[in-house]
């Protein structure tokens, strides 16, 4: 009977596994492990994008507290940020996390890519 239960909650749910959110380390490995001819060549169409839509410098991030942090955009198939891991938990990481999740990129070659970047 139980196991009829939670059938049926997974057929409505339209159950799906959730994998776990990636520690900082772990998303920076899969970025350097990322080939570089592949990531030269987003990274490049990537910053275009985000440079002429001055996505770093909404929110006034920068400002925010003192000191650099690292992070790593995760961005999926179409191109959206799906997730931004920085190596601090501060007002300066909260904020580019505020700036870059969700936003449409360009559609990367491979999914999931993983962009990193230093924020002074």
């Amino acid at each position: 009977m139980k196991w009829i239960l939670l059938l049926t909650v997974c057929l409505v749910a339209g159950c799906q596994t959730v994998e776990p959110r990636l520690t900082f380390d772990e998303a920076l490995t899969r970025a350097k492990a990322q080939p570089a001819d592949v990531r030269y060549a987003y990274e490049e169409k990537w910053a275009a994008f985000n440079n002429s839509n001055r996505i770093d410098q909404k929110g006034g991030c920068y400002r925010k507290s003192s000191g650099p942090i690292q992070q790593v955009l995760v961005i999926d198939k179409s191109g959206v940020v799906t997730d931004v891991i920085a190596d601090v938990d501060n007002e300066k990481s909260r904020c580019f996390r505020q700036s870059y999740l969700d936003v449409q990129f360009p559609a990367p070659p491979v999914a999931p890519f993983y962009v990193y970047l230093r924020m002074r």
